[in-house]
């Protein structure tokens, strides 16, 4: 009997040795060749475990020079590979573990060269469905240093500064590397800008993206992705870049990729003295600004503080700009079910900056000469750590919590020829906490899908603020002081705090294949409060508090060349404000969209809505606010915090392979109802300011770009015209006031793409500025012209760029030209990259500009000194 046992313990271990062993040498490998027999190089192999090709994928590799590729599943059973390249068909075979060999054979995609070859002109563009894929090494010149610049070159595509894409004027919505979601979504933009641009090996833009997820085929609208092919990325890599120079100018940066099978990372340092921007207000939105703070109507309200503002707004006027950066994103997958991502954000700016200006007070046409210096440095840090759990194939629970906390200083000092001569001294320093935390459940019920979400945000601002002068300007108590002839003083210490707690409850199903049709529930709890403390002012408390109520419903058909989506929130708005009276309205917000696809790549939408917008508090509330030595805000008439308006927007794409033409155009027209209007009273250069409701507000923009590749050389010509007009009501002195802002951009660049050493670019811009003011019939014109070329050489491990520029600004009363050389020379040896430049190089010492500020009640024409040229050299190491 022992016998029996011990040989069945026997077979039972070994089976269970035999088992493991086979799980743990699962490997899906083979060759992907053409039907020549010829390797296909670069091409993604996908892993999936079913024929229908059903996400998530299990795995995924990008074949290597002679073809081969190796995949190692994170599980077993029936398994299939798709191969996927641009120029082939898309390939699918069954998986076979080895020792046997999955090789693929891939075919020519005829049809598709035929959209792309045209009178033997190959274009670099495939179109697939909804899939546009782009050769990109066909629009590169091999001077692009980010995937953001090549991305820029790719036709129809467009990187905003702090790295967001659009496409089409639509922005992307997923940023993929090789088909995988490697990145949290706070860090995109920061791939975006530092991703080096020679590991790139194509793009794709997918249109209808889903990510396999319950609730991917149930959106509002269609979402969209960004696929960077790279030529093979190791588990780590990245590069460490350092230059110094005249002047102590400095510029590093460090960016390091990890992309293992579970664990993938993003880590940047970065810094200068030089004005290149490292944290943008992109960035700061993305990684600071609460998310929680969403309507029950589903629109999202983002607020920054003054002195938020002042910092992350970069102004031209800077003449001293030192930017330091660090991040971490990291992103693990624990299992095919559940992943964690986290994110910390690091960042101290300092800024310095000197102004002189001529402004123009409308109440008595005063015209007073003043000079300023201002310094700014802040400190920003945030964190977040989210979750993402799949329990089944029918549920998925996502988690996030993020924090945050800044630190921001200001300093002016000026004075001015008004008054008799007036100088302040003006110091103001910003503390702000944040927390918030989403938690959303999606549940496949039914034929449909069931989503339950909240939100909580909490953010606690201080802000205190000195101001010392030689004169009583405001008709406030000033309190006596010694400040270098700075005989008086105002003080004053505001907090403001805001909660926001929110649900929502829905079911979203497809009827009869074709519609889509999405009803919830939401609420959302608001307050805020705004706490003073002076000595020179009456000191108290606003508190505004507001609930929203809404039923939602939205519908939309997903097949067809005719698109509508439609729906509307009809919300019970109930708000309440100190001292003043309680108001509740049932409101509809209705929206409608409409577009129409010609073909793949020609389409035309419309789309008409009403909006929402909520009210600073600030704006309503009753203290009295010192803004400036001369400007304070008296009690506001706003009753309510609901701003509603209209919006109109037009979109026309069309991209036309066969003649290399690339045509966007994108309108939007905003209205304001009652909108909020400043009610000035000015005396000499002394404003005060009350906002109360008035006439509608508009705000029209349009912007076309025009993409024209010419067939018999290799030139490309690029037009970007961008078109605004702002009308605003407001108050001067009791006499009804509109303002109206217009202004004119156009862009023109010419490019040649030779496959020799040798390529240049020519760019010619011109820009124009009109400001009215009706009351004083005030008008300040402002115009300018850009000019530049550009000579790229490039020899085996030698590049070389050599760049003369021309700028001209002129108003009624000032003209400023400004001549720009630039040169730089990089020479590689294997992964280090020796590198000199020079920029701006007539205007080491300074760099002199001028500019237009308007407003209700002054205008000012502002003349300063702009980031000085540098001369530095420095390595690269890439690894």
């Amino acid at each position: 009997m022992s016998f029996i046992r011990l040989r069945l313990f026997i077979v039972l271990a070994i089976c269970c040795i035999w088992s493991v062993s086979a799980h743990a040498q699962t490997i899906i490998s083979g060759h992907v060749k053409d039907l020549q027999g010829e390797a296909v190089a670069g091409a993604t192999v996908l892993l999936y475990s079913d024929s229908l090709l059903t996400p998530p994928m299990k795995g995924y590799a990008i074949t290597r020079k002679d073809g081969s590729y190796s995949i190692s599943p994170k599980s077993g059973g029936d398994m299939w590979v798709q191969a996927k390249c641009l120029g082939y068909k898309d390939r699918k075979v069954k998986a076979r573990v080895m020792p046997e060999s999955t090789d693929i054979v891939m075919e020519h995609d005829e049809r598709s060269l035929s959209e792309i070859v045209v009178k033997g002109t190959y274009t670099g563009i495939k179109m697939a469905g909804d899939t546009v894929k782009f050769d990109t090494g066909h629009f590169s010149n091999g001077f692009e240093n980010s995937v953001s610049d090549i991305l820029e070159k790719l036709p129809g595509v467009s990187v905003s500064e702090g790295g967001n894409v659009s496409y089409g004027g639509k922005t992307v919505d997923k940023l993929l590397i090789d088909g995988r979601d490697l990145f949290t979504r706070e860090s995109d933009g920061l791939v975006i800008k530092n991703m080096p641009a020679d590991v790139v090996a194509g793009a794709e833009i997918i249109k209808n993206y889903k990510d396999g997820t319950p609730g991917s085929n149930y959106g509002r609208r269609d979402n969209t992705a960004l696929n960077i092919k790279t030529k093979g990325l190791g588990r780590l890599s990245g590069y460490a870049d350092a230059s110094g120079g005249y002047k102590d100018k400095y510029n590093a940066k460090s960016f390091t990729l990890g992309a293992g099978n579970r664990l993938s990372l993003t880590a940047i340092l970065s810094g200068n003295n030089t004005g290149t921007p490292v944290f943008s207000l992109n960035d700061y939105l993305s990684h600071m600004v609460s998310g929680g703070n969403v309507t029950a109507s589903g629109q999202t309200s983002i607020k920054i503080s003054g002195a938020e503002t002042s910092l992350l707004y970069r102004p031209d006027n800077l003449c001293k700009d030192m930017n330091n950066m660090a991040t971490l994103n990291a992103k693990y997958k624990a299992s095919d079910r559940f992943e964690i991502n986290g994110s910390l954000l690091f960042n101290h700016s300092d800024t310095h900056s000197r102004t002189e200006r001529d402004e123009t007070y409308l109440s008595a046409d005063t015209l007073v000469r003043s000079a300023s210096l201002t310094d700014n440095r802040g400190n920003f840090l945030t964190a977040k750590l989210a979750a993402d759990w799949r329990p089944t194939d029918k549920a998925q629970l996502r988690w996030n919590i993020k924090a945050g906390m800044t630190d921001i200083s200001l300093g002016t000092a000026a004075t001015n020829s008004g008054t008799s001569g007036t100088k302040y001294d003006n110091t103001a320093k910003n503390n702000g906490r944040d927390i918030e935390s989403n938690v959303s459940l999606n549940v496949s019920a039914g034929k449909g899908l069931l989503f339950v979400n909240g939100n909580f945000a909490w953010n606690d601002d201080k802000d205190r603020s000195m101001l010392t002068t030689n004169r009583r300007l405001l008709p406030v108590d000033y309190g006596t002081a010694n400040n270098g002839g700075n005989d008086f003083y105002i003080s004053q210490h505001r907090t403001t705090r805001r909660l926001s707690i929110g649900s929502e409850a829905g079911y979203s199903l497809n009827l009869m294949q074709c519609v889509s049709l999405n009803a919830s529930v939401s609420q959302q709890h608001e307050q805020n409060t705004l706490r003073l403390t002076s000595e020179q002012t009456a000191g108290g408390e606003d508190k505004i508090q507001t609930d929203e109520y809404s039923a939602n419903i939205f519908a939309r058909n997903t097949k067809g060349a005719l698109k509508v989506n439609a729906g509307a929130s009809v919300t019970v708005e109930r708000s309440s404000i100190t001292g003043r009276q309680s108001e509740n309205r049932i409101k509809v917000y209705p929206s409608l969209s409409l577009s129409y696809d010609f073909s793949n790549a020609h389409s035309l939408s419309l789309s008409l809505s009403r909006t929402k917008n909520r009210t600073e508090t600030a704006k309503m509330s009753a203290l009295t606010l010192i803004d400036s030595y001369n400007e304070m805000t008296a009690a506001s008439a706003i009753d309510t915090p609901f701003q509603t308006g209209t919006s109109l927007s037009l979109n026309y794409n069309n991209y036309n392979t066969a003649s290399q033409t690339y045509l966007t155009v994108y309108a939007n027209m905003q209205r304001q109802d009652h909108a909020l209007t400043p009610v000035v009273s000015q005396e000499g250069t002394t404003s005060t300011v009350a906002y109360a409701y008035g006439s509608h507000a508009d705000n029209i923009y349009a912007m076309a770009n025009l993409e024209k590749r010419l067939s018999a050389i290799p030139l490309s010509i690029k037009i970007n015209l961008m078109a605004n007009y702002v009308e605003s009501p407001s108050v001067l002195n009791g006499m009804d006031n509109t303002s109206t802002l217009k202004s004119l951009k156009a862009k023109a660049i010419v490019a040649s793409n030779f496959r020799s050493m040798f390529n240049g670019e020519v760019s010619l811009g011109y820009s124009r500025r009109i400001s009215d003011i009706a009351s004083s019939r005030t008008k300040t014109d402002i115009s300018g012209i850009e000019a530049e070329g550009k000579l790229y050489v490039k020899t085996g491990r030698l590049k070389f760029t050599a760049s003369m520029a021309y700028s001209h600004s002129k108003t009624d009363t000032y003209r400023y030209d400004i001549y720009d050389v630039g040169l730089s020379a990089e020479y590689k040896i294997r992964r280090l990259t020796l590198k000199l430049s020079a920029e701006n190089v007539l205007n080491l010492d300074s760099n002199s500009w001028i500019n237009t500020l308007v407003t209700p009640y002054y205008s000012a024409i502002e003349r300063y000194n702009r980031m000085p040229g540098c001369l530095m050299a420095g390595l690269k190491w890439t690894y």
